[in-house]
């Protein structure tokens, strides 16, 4: 516990586990495997009106490396605020190619905090909301913006924050630049990473801490998996739960979804239903596999 909270007080890996995980040889027998594959296209398609918030507050002061300007507990907190918004999307992951339950969620919270278009602090090219950099991005068949494949690129980092500024009216466009902006295709490969990562030979204490280690690479996945046990605990914690909606909900008395008072349920029901206009019902239907 200790570590963590130095953590969270401070820069944290949030922005750093990514960057450093081990690149996939294009010479590895197992290249052509399906979980190298984007397995279905998606687009933004407005099936439920996008949801209009007013006095909307979030508890922590979102930073380059994610909430700062806060206490541990306030910080915690406050990403459970924001990423359980993402909830149905990394369930609907999970589900599809069998993950331990949160095994995503808890990947989210870690790398952007759960906040949305969070570039890599580094600024060196890693995006989503499970951040991928270019190189690793491309391995499992995502497009990047102008087709970059560098696995550290600052000049790519500064083409996607400006990319972001320019689109804070629709963020939506976002995604016909760079398919980790798509909530579900970034997801998505994460998940395929951690399924493929899971198969290979054991590397750690059994076949999904093995697959952690590969993605957090060597000098972060100490401390990487201690941060998402850290919030699997809170993830189970039915009074911390409590906890985060009480502190949403009176943080937010005037809070207005389309006009009409909301409290943190109905927020993120709005969120979850969003998130369906990224497709999440087709994503759902289809069945992952080789493809011919």
């Amino acid at each position: 516990m200790f570590l963590f909270v130095a953590m969270v007080c401070g820069k944290n890996l949030m922005s750093k586990s990514a960057t450093f995980a081990p690149s996939i040889s294009c010479k590895d027998d197992n290249f052509g495997h399906y979980l190298f594959l984007k397995p279905i296209d998606l687009s933004y398609i407005e099936f439920t009106p996008k949801p209009t918030f007013e006095n909307l507050s979030f508890l922590g002061d979102e930073g380059k490396y994610g909430l700062e300007n806060c206490d541990a507990r306030t910080r915690t907190i406050g990403i459970f605020m924001r990423a359980l918004r993402f909830e149905n999307i990394t369930s609907a992951v999970e589900e599809k190619y069998g993950l331990p339950k949160y095994t995503l969620l808890t990947m989210l919270m870690q790398e952007c905090n759960g906040i949305n278009y969070l570039p890599n602090g580094r600024n060196d090219g890693g995006i989503g909301l499970i951040h991928m950099q270019p190189a690793l991005a491309t391995q499992f068949g995502l497009k990047t913006f102008n087709g970059c494949t560098d696995l550290v690129c600052f000049n790519h980092g500064k083409d996607l924050r400006f990319l972001i500024t320019s689109n804070t009216s629709s963020p939506e466009k976002l995604i016909e630049y760079d398919d980790r902006f798509h909530p579900i295709i970034n997801i998505d490969a994460a998940g395929r990473m951690m399924k493929y990562y899971s198969e290979l030979k054991c590397i750690g204490k059994d076949a999904w801490d093995s697959a952690h280690k590969r993605y957090a690479g060597k000098y972060n996945y100490k401390q990487y998996t201690i941060n998402l046990r850290y919030y699997l605990k809170f993830l189970t914690d039915e009074a911390f739960l409590a906890e985060v909606e009480n502190e949403f909900n009176a943080l937010n008395p005037n809070l207005l979804v389309d006009g009409q008072p909301a409290d943190f349920k109905k927020f993120i029901d709005v969120n979850h239903s969003y998130n369906r206009n990224f497709e999440l019902d087709k994503y759902q239907i289809f069945e992952p596999g080789n493809r011919p």
